[in-house]
């Protein structure tokens, strides 16, 4: 079942979110190919990863699907954040450099929404992929909201990019511990023990060139609806 927006920013408030945050962030860091001319768009839940890149690229935007609701983003400034049909993104084709993809292909149909994805995509653009690790233990903790969809392997996230005309780069894993605050300090010891059992897996593929991909379906919005101003 997919979590709610209030769940989300609740969970990413917590010590356990705060750290999980911080955790992806350090894994995404080297991965980034962003320049003052980078388009990014973030899908699913992605506001905790994305903190002070709108200084660093051309254009960031939040696209948060319908289903799961909206926060405004980033507070205290104009909003970036919008909410949309994941399965039929309001956005011309090619338009992005960089997608950023967290909480979105647990809760549906992966193949539609990379699909999607690679169609908005320019030629060579980037699309980084925060998911649970089906050999982690966070998939099994309902108080994460990793817990509450899809779990993927490497394998079985390689070949669906591969079906999608994305090529795989890189991937790492993070948080072999479970979301229990009082064992995290132990994080650092069990990921260089077993880094194979990190609960979640970060993903680094690129669109690859061919023929233009199947659309998701259905009639494509082209309006976005955004955030209500606080």
């Amino acid at each position: 079942m997919r979590p709610d927006a209030q769940r989300l920013n609740r969970f990413y408030s917590s010590g356990v979110g705060l750290r999980v945050a911080r955790a992806v962030r350090a894994r995404i860091a080297p991965l980034w190919n962003l320049n003052a001319r980078t388009r990014l768009l973030g899908l699913g839940y992605c506001a905790p990863f994305v903190a002070g890149l709108t200084d660093v690229c051309e254009r960031v935007a939040l696209g948060h699907p319908a289903r799961q609701g909206v926060d405004r983003w980033p507070v205290g400034a104009p909003n970036r954040a919008v909410l949309l049909d994941d399965l039929a993104l309001p956005f011309h084709d090619a338009l992005f450099d960089v997608v950023l993809c967290v909480h979105l292909l647990d809760f549906g149909d992966p193949v539609r929404h990379l699909r999607e994805i690679w169609r908005v995509l320019a030629p060579g653009g980037q699309l980084i992929l925060v998911l649970a690790n089906r050999s982690g233990v966070w998939t099994h903790f309902d108080a994460s909201p990793f817990g509450a969809g899809r779990p993927f392997t490497p394998s079985q996230i390689t070949v669906q990019l591969e079906e999608c005309m994305f090529g795989l780069r890189r991937w790492d894993t993070c948080l072999v511990m479970p979301p229990r605050r009082w064992l995290m300090p132990l994080e650092p010891l069990a990921y260089w023990l077993a880094p194979e059992l990190g609960g979640l897996m970060v993903i680094d593929a690129e669109k690859l060139d061919g023929p233009a991909a199947i659309p998701a379906g259905g009639k494509r919005l082209r309006v976005a609806q955004p955030a209500p101003t606080i």
